[in-house]
């Protein structure tokens, strides 16, 4: 590998470490929204519908920056792609598992169905 690769290599692991602290950040949100969930806000239901558009945002650019990653790492694609299903299913565990349970008077389109929808796509 080039000095060249090895520094744009160096560049692009560094912004997937900044995605991966991005979406812990979002988790630990998503957490403390769960623990309050009798007190959820409507104020607190539009952030997170913004913070969870956001985090789509994300996994498309981490796609990306990912596959910019294997093409230059392919000596170590296997251990790139092993990397990939990681964060991929931290974004899944971000974006669906860890929505809070919305109230039977909340609405649901607001929250929820729009990421219902996406799922449905990535099966």
């Amino acid at each position: 590998m080039s000095t060249s690769s090895n520094s744009s290599l160096k560049v692009l692991y560094t912004r997937r470490s900044s995605m991966k602290g991005q979406i812990t950040k979002f988790k630990n949100y998503v957490d403390k929204i769960n623990k309050s969930i009798d007190e959820i806000t409507d104020l607190e239901l539009v952030e997170l519908n913004l913070k969870l558009s956001k985090i789509e945002c994300l996994s498309t650019r981490f796609d990306n920056l990912q596959t910019e990653i294997e093409v230059l790492n392919s000596e170590n694609l296997l251990a790139e792609i092993d990397e990939r299903e990681l964060i991929e299913d931290s974004l899944i565990q971000s974006q669906y598992s860890r929505l809070p349970v919305v109230h039977p008077w909340r609405s649901r389109e607001l929250i929820v169905e729009p990421y219902v929808q996406q799922w449905k796509m990535l099966r």
